[in-house]
């Protein structure tokens, strides 16, 4: 588990704690074999194949708003149905749109999504990580970009990093 950090200051240290946190996430999954990435799976079904895509796609729809102002929910290719019904029908959503993929394939698209998002983030300046996320299409109002980023992006790979972990180990759980 990553120790409890203070919250990065500007957008050198955003970038030091996203990789910190991406490097712990592919540690965990990089470690696993490949017939680990398409079993087991946690409580509702999900491999870790399945949690490594979904992080994928929302770090794709965080480049989205980045680069170029789409929606996530356009960029994550969600229905208006589920968008409204919320976090776990989008996510179900996703996954199925998703689906069975090779490792190498889940890795490729990982790895260049990752370089990909980390370049959005480097183009940003510190003066915009101050400004409210909700003016960058996140609905998180007035929170400055920067502490967003920080949930949104290394928090989740610790989420879904944890996730893989207790259910390979055999402890079935799921809230993505």
């Amino acid at each position: 588990m990553t120790e409890p950090q203070s919250m990065p200051a500007n957008k050198t240290e955003l970038l030091d704690d996203l990789h910190a946190h991406w490097n712990a996430f592919l540690i965990s999954v990089d470690s696993l074999p490949p017939e680990q990435w398409a079993g087991p799976a946690d409580a509702a079904g999900w491999t870790a194949g399945d949690h490594v895509a979904h992080v994928t796609a929302w770090d794709r729809a965080v480049i989205g708003l980045f680069r170029d102002r789409t929606p996530q929910q356009r960029t994550l290719q969600v229905s208006d149905a589920a968008w409204a019904a919320g976090i776990d029908n989008i996510n179900e959503e996703i996954r199925d749109r998703t689906g069975t993929q090779p490792v190498g394939a889940l890795k490729r698209q990982r790895d260049a999504t990752f370089v990909d998002l980390a370049a959005a983030i480097e183009n940003l300046s510190d003066d915009d990580l101050e400004r409210p996320a909700g003016e960058f299409g996140l609905d998180e109002g007035e929170t400055c970009l920067r502490e967003v980023l920080v949930a949104y992006l290394g928090h989740h790979y610790d989420e879904h990093r944890q996730y893989i972990v207790t259910f390979v180990q055999g402890e079935p759980k799921h809230i993505p």
